[in-house]
């Protein structure tokens, strides 16, 4: 069975997931160069099937983070069907899809109190860095390099707070640029289950393979 360090999912349905979508563009290619293996379910291929298929923790197919440009609400992150927004991951299956995972998203809402993130968290995710209201994205390369500062910083094995700062240092040297950099900055937030955490700590990957593998780096 196929397995993969990330899974991206961006929809394509509307002028805002147009852009969001976007700025996924070579996302998959930069992680592969770094060594890492990636699924990207981009348009129709974010379904909530195709999101469960990868997600689900009885299967463990994605093992260490995923990578969500698309809408969000305070208790949906959503996927894409028939040409339409649909519910991907929710209150109902965060625990099954987002499990021992790492969660990063350009999403409205999925960090509000009392929301996905926070409920995720408490069924074990790992991270979720995400937005607390409604925030902005913009179709340039100067937006585009910005969010994947925080990617960049996963994919590097930085600790989720280095790759948090590493996200507000790049949405700061931005600010004047436009309004929607300080804009976004402010609604930022990662919770997080505990502290000091990479994508290498532990995850989906079976404890017995995890402490191998740390035997074979000793």
């Amino acid at each position: 069975m196929a397995k993969v360090d990330f899974l991206i999912i961006r929809n394509k349905c509307d002028r805002a997931t147009e852009y969001t979508n976007w700025i996924g563009e070579g996302m998959k290619e930069y992680l592969e160069s770094k060594g890492h293996t990636v699924t990207d379910l981009s348009n129709t291929d974010a379904s909530p099937e195709k999101v469960r298929e990868w997600l689900s923790y009885d299967k463990k197919k994605t093992r260490k983070a995923i990578i969500a440009l698309d809408h969000g609400s305070t208790d949906v992150f959503w996927g894409e069907k028939g040409g339409q927004p649909a519910q991907v991951i929710d209150l109902t299956n965060c625990e099954e899809l987002t499990k021992k995972l790492h969660v990063y998203t350009l999403a409205c809402l999925t960090n509000a109190s009392g929301g996905l993130g926070e409920t995720a968290i408490k069924k074990g995710c790992l991270s979720w860095l995400g937005y607390t209201e409604v925030v902005y994205a913009a179709k340039s390369d100067s937006f585009k390099d910005c969010i994947w500062s925080y990617v960049e910083a996963m994919a590097e094995g930085k600790t989720m707070e280095e790759c948090e700062q590493a996200l507000r240092n790049a949405y700061i040297a931005r600010r004047n640029q436009s309004f929607i950099y300080q804009y976004n900055l402010d609604r930022l937030l990662l919770r997080k289950s505990g502290n000091d955490m990479t994508i290498n700590s532990p995850n989906r990957i079976s404890r017995v393979k995890s402490l191998m593998l740390v035997m074979m780096n000793d």
